[in-house]
């Protein structure tokens, strides 16, 4: 193998190992159950990784929310929906030229036609 191939062959494993070692932030929720027959209590999971500052909110709001957190979070928390209703986290990484991570999950209450 000349030098060349070896150089090249050195760049390349350097590159995939840098690009392994890169954090990928990441924003997850989930509602449980999907759908209600009528207002009821709904659990919502969500988790963040690698992101600083996370909020949580509903659309129509709901006690309790907008909750904020800090740093990595993992969490189920009940909320009683009397509608059908939008969770969404929205995660950033620091103040200047942040990175934002958004996620929504929807509890329809009612009859699905």
């Amino acid at each position: 193998m000349n030098r060349t191939t070896q150089y090249a062959l050195a760049a390349l494993m350097l590159c995939a190992l840098l690009a392994a070692s890169c954090t990928r932030p990441q924003v997850e929720i989930e509602v449980n159950p999907k759908q209600l027959s009528s207002p009821g209590l709904v659990q919502v999971t969500w988790k963040t990784k690698d992101l600083e500052t996370t909020t949580i909110s509903s659309n129509p709001a709901v006690s309790g929310l907008p909750k904020t957190v800090t740093g990595n979070a993992s969490r189920t928390d009940s909320f009683q929906v009397n509608a059908t209703t939008t969770f969404q986290i929205r995660a950033q990484t620091g103040q200047q030229n942040p990175l934002i991570k958004i996620a929504s999950a929807t509890v329809t209450v009612g009859t699905v036609r």
